[in-house]
């Protein structure tokens, strides 16, 4: 049965558009061209059984045999095939001209259904003003349906009845022009439907605008390569080296022309928002490279560029593969540590509503003594999740290591707070990040309405003994595991110069040692070797104490202060009574 009918017309109006078709429309993002691709064709393995049709009788097209029909193949499933002079199933790549013997088996209509689908990409430019997107349909053997796909519909879209065309039916579908996605590719996706053992035909599909024929786009092959400053190809680096991407783009027609852009992914595989995108960079003879977009990357990771082509007069847009890039590192890696401190640059992890705080940053390495800058973060939590609250500038180290007082925060609500800080790295040193810094800021009462400052000695760790704020009803508790009242340094050594009393050299009580061996005294003051002796009598190896800057400062039982300065300063031993931190003690 041979059912002549009219052409397939996808049609689709522009508002004052005067110029030849395929010319590039000014100021475009996206596609650069009004045009489509060729067609290309699916055909599944084989036809459905379809349950028998009846109330109401089927037509030719029902749209109740789309419901047995496959899923649309993605746009780029392998299954797809070129139309063209090769092609047995539409041998125009412009038009389809399918024209088959129905593989439905013998019998009446109604009974079977075979689908075939048919893709092809609309390229609108930026800008377009679409007024009609239209279907005429004719020569659809025994009907079709059009699916619409872009940014507004990702799933595809289908109007019923408005998409589906009918053997002897209605021959034009609904004004789709609200569904158009300009700045981008539409994807048009006929599936056409055999219900009939006869012929299977599609005569004609082709995309006007404006009652012109859309030329059909070639597509483009782009290839792209990341070059280093002297345009050699590289594919892996060390951190600090400065690359960029080399693109050309090739095809079976003219030497193609227009712009490229590029963007630069901080992963391998071009997932997600890049790091950062070009600006257009023009095609000379078909290639171009994109030295003004360079990138230096100063972390060891794997970074890739992806170029996309805008497409021209004769050719349609496309995009490259993404080109990953692996970055090594010959630098060390530092150990970024910190510390918060309170206005007298004291450790704090506890405060109260009003105090101003500030980081203090030391970063190390088993290199030369780390130079560069340190930013800080400032979170409203304590796990330094989420967007920073605020950040601070850039901050110089000195010695490897900087007080950041120019950052300074004073929380005014109670609750949890946090401080990070990131190191910039340099000609030695990787950049790295260090630790989330907590720090509790406690209600003005707790419990009886009272609070005390407190040291806290972490257990194990006295070098990271700090400054908190605890309720009276939890000093016991504190006390019990090896903290003591007042802040930290409270007991530090008088920088004044002034004499010893001989004999003052013992601790206030018996220090009474943890099962970590760690003990807290206050020495009431004394030479340095009656220090020595009063920690020999607990059996110490040692003891931390705290000079007049709030550094802690280790003294070694037959060793001296670890800190000659401390030493210099303070050559008649202790002045004043000074709390201690044993270590390695029994009681």
């Amino acid at each position: 049965m041979n059912r002549s009918l009219p052409l397939l017309v996808l049609v689709v109006g522009i508002l004052g558009w005067s110029v030849t078709l395929g010319a590039q429309v000014a100021a475009a993002e996206g596609p650069a061209s009004l045009g489509k691709s060729a067609w290309q064709s699916l055909r599944p393995a084989s036809y459905v059984d379809t349950p028998t049709l009846s109330s109401p009788s089927p037509i030719h097209g029902d749209i109740r045999y789309y419901s047995y029909a496959p899923a649309i193949p993605a746009s780029g499933d392998a299954g797809w095939q070129q139309c063209g002079a090769s092609s047995v199933v539409c041998p125009n790549a412009d038009s389809i001209n399918m024209h088959l013997t129905s593989r439905l088996p013998g019998g009446g209509c109604f009974e079977y259904a075979d689908f075939t689908f048919f893709q092809s990409m609309v390229s609108v430019p930026a800008g377009t003003a679409v007024t009609e997107f239209s279907i005429v349909m004719s020569g659809a053997d025994d009907g079709a349906r059009v699916s619409l796909f872009n940014s507004l519909y990702p799933a595809g879209l289908v109007l019923n009845p408005g998409s589906y065309i009918f053997l002897g039916g209605a021959q034009t579908t609904t004004n789709l022009k609200d569904y158009v996605a300009a700045g981008e590719i539409n994807r048009v996706v006929i599936t056409q439907v055999d219900d009939c053992p006869t012929e299977n035909n599609l005569d004609s599909a082709v995309i006007s605008l404006n009652g012109n024929v859309l030329p059909t786009l070639l597509t483009p092959t782009v290839a792209t390569a990341i070059h280093n400053a002297a345009h050699a190809t590289v594919t892996s680096v060390a951190t600090g080296t400065v690359v960029h991407d080399s693109v050309t783009v090739t095809g079976s027609g003219a030497t193609p022309s227009g712009n490229v852009t590029v963007t630069w992914f901080a992963n391998g595989t071009c997932d997600g928002t890049p790091a950062a995108t070009s600006s257009a960079a023009a095609l000379a003879g078909g290639s171009v490279d994109v030295v003004a977009f360079t990138q230096t990357p100063v972390a060891g990771g794997t970074y890739a560029f992806r170029a996309s082509y805008e497409g021209d007069a004769t050719y349609q847009s496309a995009d490259g593969p993404c080109e990953p890039l692996t970055v090594t590192s010959s630098k060390l890696t530092p150990t970024v540590v910190s510390t918060i401190h309170d206005a007298a640059h004291a450790a704090v992890g506890s405060v109260l509503p009003g105090t101003t705080v500030h980081d203090r940053a030391l970063v190390s390495g088993t290199g030369a003594v780390p130079t560069g800058t340190v930013t800080v973060s400032w979170f409203t939590n304590s796990s330094c999740t989420g967007a920073a609250s605020a950040t601070s500038g850039t901050t110089t180290l000195a010695s490897g290591a900087v007080d950041v007082t120019g950052f300074p925060q004073t929380p005014a609500v109670a609750g949890h707070y946090a401080f990070r800080v990131s190191y910039s790295g340099d000609a030695a040193y990787d950049p790295a990040t260090g630790p989330c810094e907590p720090l509790t800021v406690t209600s003005a009462t707790d419990g009886d309405g009272t609070v005390v400052t407190i040291c806290h000695v972490p257990p194990g760790n006295p070098a990271a003994a700090h400054t908190i704020v605890v309720g009276t009803p939890a000093l016991q508790a504190h006390l019990r595991h090896g903290d003591y009242e007042g802040p930290c340094g409270s007991g530090v050594p008088s920088t004044a110069a002034g004499s010893v009393k001989p004999g003052h050299g013992r601790f206030h009580g018996k220090p009474v040692f943890s099962s970590a061996q760690f003990a807290q005294a206050v020495f009431a003051g004394g030479s340095e070797a009656e220090f020595e002796a009063a920690l020999s009598e607990t059996g110490a190896t040692g003891a931390w104490t705290q000079d007049a800057s709030g550094d802690l400062v280790l003294y070694i039982v037959r060793g001296g202060f670890v800190n000659g300065k401390f030493k210099t300063a303070h050559p008649s031993g202790f002045a004043t009574p000074a709390a201690v931190i044993l270590v390695g003690g029994s009681s």
